[in-house]
């Protein structure tokens, strides 16, 4: 149990630690490994969950047996188990907060350079729509490329959460 813990939070290190950001630093990119990195915590806290389960069955089953007499006793194992899950969620939430975070910083930037755009010209509305691509051009650029490689490199059960992560 605890092994599944480390893993993930080596791996949420490593994403923190590397950053993954592209070369020039111009701004963050959900790079494949970084989705993977989420996908494989992801897929860690199912499989505990998995076992979970199966072994839930041979503590009901335990649990009837002592019920009928039989007085071996038994590890409280779903306990263990329910505490090792909730720490795998906390360390997989921790992995996408990361990566969502360094998204959420660029997207700022991006709209705080729109709206010093916006204030500097003075115009809040009526933007020609030359004016409008122009400006929102470099954001929607941004989140085009991210969403679209987390989209394609995360499995849905990851996705839904980063992109309530990044919002």
């Amino acid at each position: 149990c605890s092994c599944s813990v480390l893993y993930v939070n080596i791996l949420a290190s490593h994403v923190a630690d590397e950053g993954f950001f592209d070369a020039d630093g111009s701004g963050f990119i959900a790079s494949k490994r970084a989705c993977v990195a989420i996908n494989n915590a992801n897929e860690a806290v199912f499989k505990l969950e998995d076992v979970a389960d199966q072994l839930n069955m041979v503590v009901h089953e335990d649990t009837h047996r002592r019920q009928l007499g039989d007085e071996s006793t038994s590890v409280p194992i779903m306990a263990i188990f329910s505490d090792t899950t909730s720490n795998l969620q906390t360390e997989r939430d921790r992995l996408i907060g990361t990566v969502a975070s360094q998204l959420g910083k660029d997207i700022e930037k991006y709209i705080d350079e729109l709206l010093e755009r916006s204030a500097i010209s003075g115009k809040t509305e009526g933007m020609a729509e030359d004016e409008l691509d122009s400006a929102l051009g470099p954001l929607l650029d941004y989140l085009n490329a991210n969403m679209l490689a987390a989209s394609d490199h995360l499995s849905e059960d990851a996705f839904l959460p980063f992109v309530r992560e990044v919002w």
